[in-house]
C-alpha cells in the first residue's frame, strides 16, 4: 500500500464516530469493485463506496491534503517500513478469522514480512515473572524455534523479551507486536546481540507516532492472539493483563496452554484458573526436565490447516 492510501486509513480511524468495523467495510467495498482509496480523493463526495459509512463532515476530515499522519507515514517508508490493510492479500488470514470486524484495518511493519505466513506460537506472561517462569518461557521458545515455527510476543520486559531473545538465539524467527506506533520502536538492549532483521518482523496496528497506553497494550494482546496458531500463557496472576490475555484467548476459541510445574510461585496462580476454564496444562518431562510440547505441536498443525482451508474469502463475505 502506498503512502497516500496508508495516510487515508489512519486518518479515517482518527475521525470521531469511525471505528475498525467501518474502516474494514470501506476497504472491503473498494476491494470488491477493484478501486483504491486514492481513487476516492478526486471524487470523494460522490463515491458510492462511502454511502452509509461516512457523513459529509467525516468525509471532509478524511481528505485533508497534508497533516501529521501523512508526515508519520512518510517517516515509516523512509525507514524501510511499509503498510498492509485488511484487504491486502498478504494480510494475515488468521487475524481476520479470530478478530473478525475488530481486526486492525491497517498494520505498519518493518522486517521480514514473509513471517506472517509462518506457523506461529504466541507468548504472554508477566513483566515480573519469576526465574522459574522465565526458564519455562526460554525452554518452550527454544524447542519451538528449532521446528521453524515463529514466536509471537509483545516486546515487554520479562516473558516477552525472554521469548524473543531465545527464538533469535536459537536461529529461529520472531514477530514483535507493539502496543504503540512503529516510529516509537527501538531494539531492546537485551536483544541487540542476537538481532537479525531477516528473522524479525515488527508490526503495529496503531498510528505510527502514537505513544504507549494501557488500552493499546490490551488491544495489542488481542492481535498477538489473532496472529498465533497456539498461545502459551507462562505466568498469569489471578488478575491483571496476563490473566486477561488468557481469558481473551479462550473467549476467542484459540488453543491455550498454561505451564504447570512444582514450586510454582504465587505470580502463576492464574495458570490453574485458566486450566479450569479450558486451557490445556503444559507439563514437564520427568526424564528431561523440559516442557512436553507434543500436544501443543499437534494442536498447532490442526490450527494451521484450518486457516489454510477456510477463511480468506470471508473478509468480503461478511460485508
Amino acid at each position: 500500500m502506498n503512502e497516500i492510501e496508508s495516510a487515508i486509513v489512519y486518518r479515517l480511524l482518527s475521525i470521531k464516530g469511525v471505528g475498525r468495523a467501518t474502516a474494514n467495510k470501506l476497504l472491503g467495498r473498494l476491494a470488491g469493485n477493484g478501486s483504491r482509496l486514492a481513487d476516492l480523493v478526486a471524487d470523494s463526495c460522490n463515491s458510492s463506496a462511502l454511502n452509509g459509512l461516512l457523513n459529509r463532515e467525516q468525509i471532509g476530515q478524511l481528505f485533508i491534503a497534508k497533516d501529521r499522519i501523512a508526515d508519520q507515514v512518510q517517516k515509516v517508508i523512509a525507514d524501510e517500513g511499509g503498510f498492509l490493510t485488511w484487504a491486502d492479500e498478504r494480510y494475515p488470514k488468521q487475524l481476520i478469522e479470530t478478530l473478525r470486524d475488530n481486526a486492525p484495518p491497517i498494520l505498519s511493519y518493518k522486517g521480514n514480512l514473509n513471517l506472517l505466513a509462518s506457523r506461529s506460537v504466541g507468548f504472554c506472561g508477566s513483566r515480573k515473572a519469576s526465574e522459574r517462569g522465565l526458564e519455562t518461557a526460554r525452554d518452550c521458545a527454544e524447542q519451538i524455534a528449532s521446528t521453524d515455527i515463529a514466536i509471537v510476543s509483545g516486546n515487554a520486559a520479562g516473558v516477552d523479551t525472554a521469548a524473543h531473545f531465545t527464538a533469535l538465539n536459537s536461529n529461529g524467527s520472531t514477530i514483535i507486536v507493539l502496543p504503540e506506533g512503529i516510529l516509537r520502536f527501538r531494539i531492546r538492549s537485551d536483544l541487540r546481540k542476537v538481532w537479525d532483521w531477516s528473522r524479525v518482523l515488527v508490526i503495529s496496528e496503531f498510528e505510527p507516532g502514537i505513544t504507549w497506553n494501557s488500552g493499546n497494550a490490551m488491544q495489542r494482546n488481542l492481535t498477538i492472539i489473532g496472529l498465533s496458531d497456539v498461545m502459551i500463557v507462562v505466568e498469569a496472576g489471578e488478575e491483571g493483563g496476563t490473566m486477561a490475555c488468557g481469558i481473551s484467548t479462550l473467549n476467542l476459541r484459540r488453543p491455550l496452554f498454561a505451564p504447570v510445574y512444582s514450586g510454582m510461585p504465587e505470580s502463576a496462580a492464574g495458570n490453574q484458573i485458566l486450566i479450569e476454564k479450558g486451557a490445556k496444562p503444559l507439563l514437564r518431562s520427568k526424564s528431561t526436565g523440559r516442557a512436553k510440547l507434543d500436544a501443543l505441536l499437534e494442536q498447532l498443525s490442526t490450527s494451521s490447516e484450518t486457516y489454510l482451508n477456510s477463511e480468506y474469502q470471508r473478509r468480503l463475505s461478511f460485508l
